[in-house]
């Protein structure tokens, strides 16, 4: 089996050297380069050619987020941060993470902790060798939403003449950057909601919901059990908990099994809007890891629901668009500032 090529990038001796460590207590992960200033983390890329980039969020001349981007812009390599737990537990601290290309934010735990055990070893390694097969994109720079707008930059109560009931979103890796660009594009007067399932580490949701706002002007918030979706709202799924809407616009939460691991998982919500709402129901399958979501959202379209898929070449890892795609699932196949014209369009 080829090795995988792995870069570890940090400021610290002592992180490089724990890394180090648990990198190589697995044969099929070769360490081809340690570094511990930006400028070689780029001259290191060229020459050793790595297959994946964990590194420190503090290098001593720069800090990872930066570096992530000039890696996305230069040499497009899936990139793996890690960082302590105190900073890992701010919910902002992922979000940059993501918005700057990395495929991950992964906590490291504090200099008292007895680490790695066997079980945080293990995960660590799954994690960077399956994020080593993920096939990145450049980004020369992040392609978000137009400057943020006032929320009430438009008149609000427009009438739906349509009678489309919801808009469900599918996303993962490379997800909140698209999302925030979609949403960037549709009119703030959309009359109906707007419903996510964004897989994303756990305790970081209320972080997503609030830079979704801040960044688009949406109001957005965390489903709550039992609660009514409002028009021109957009709901993200809570951490650890499934999201379905019923026929009477009512979320409903459920600690049942993951499905593929995956919970919430954008199965369960697609599969849920089809039985509620069906035709009357648009879907949309954005950047991610994986497959979740396609099949239910090829049952959407069998259903008569107009169907969306971010196109390939602008997603970071076009695996759940990717597969959609592959089995006909999508109706039409656009970026994500595209789809979000397409949806105001149906209002305009």
């Amino acid at each position: 089996m080829t090795a995988i090529r792995t870069m570890l990038a940090s400021g610290s001796d002592e992180t490089l050297n724990l890394l180090l460590n648990v990198v190589r207590s697995d044969p099929q992960l070769e360490v081809v380069a340690c570094v511990k200033e930006a400028n070689r983390v780029v001259e290191e890329l060229t020459r050793v050619a790595p297959d994946i980039v964990v590194m420190d969020v503090e290098l001593r001349d720069a800090n990872g987020f930066a570096l992530t981007r000039r890696i996305m812009a230069i040499r497009p390599t899936p990139v793996l941060l890690v960082s302590d737990g105190q900073t890992c537990t701010r919910p902002e601290t992922e979000i940059e993470a993501i918005n700057a290309g990395a495929l991950s934010l992964m906590p490291l735990p504090d200099a008292s902790a007895r680490w790695p055990s066997a079980d945080c070893a293990a995960s660590f390694i799954e994690r960077v060798k399956l994020f080593s097969e993920v096939k990145v994109v450049t980004r020369r720079g992040v392609s978000a939403c137009p400057d943020p707008r006032p929320a009430d930059h438009e008149e609000k109560g427009k009438k739906d003449e349509t009678g489309i009931s919801v808009v469900v979103v599918g996303s993962s890796t490379g997800g909140p950057v698209a999302l925030q660009s979609l949403l960037g594009h549709v009119p703030l007067t959309l009359p109906v909601p707007i419903v996510i399932v964004q897989h994303i580490s756990p305790g970081f949701i209320e972080g997503l919901a609030q830079w979704i706002g801040d960044s688009t002007a949406f109001p957005s918030s965390v489903a709550n059990d039992g609660e009514i979706m409002k028009p021109g709202h957009v709901y993200l799924a809570p951490d650890l908990r499934h999201l379905q809407i019923d026929q009477h616009g009512r979320f409903l939460l459920s600690d049942a099994d993951p499905v593929a691991g995956l919970r919430p998982a954008v199965s369960v919500l697609f599969r849920s809007a089809c039985r509620a709402y069906g035709s009357r129901c648009i879907g949309v399958l954005l950047s991610g890891m994986g497959c979740d979501g396609a099949n239910e959202l090829l049952e959407l379209r069998n259903a008569g629901a107009m169907t969306f898929a971010q196109s390939e070449e602008s997603c970071v890892v076009p695996g759940m668009p990717g597969e959609a795609i592959r089995i006909g699932a999508a109706r039409k196949i656009q970026r994500p500032e595209h789809i979000g014209e397409a949806l105001g369009m149906l209002w305009g």
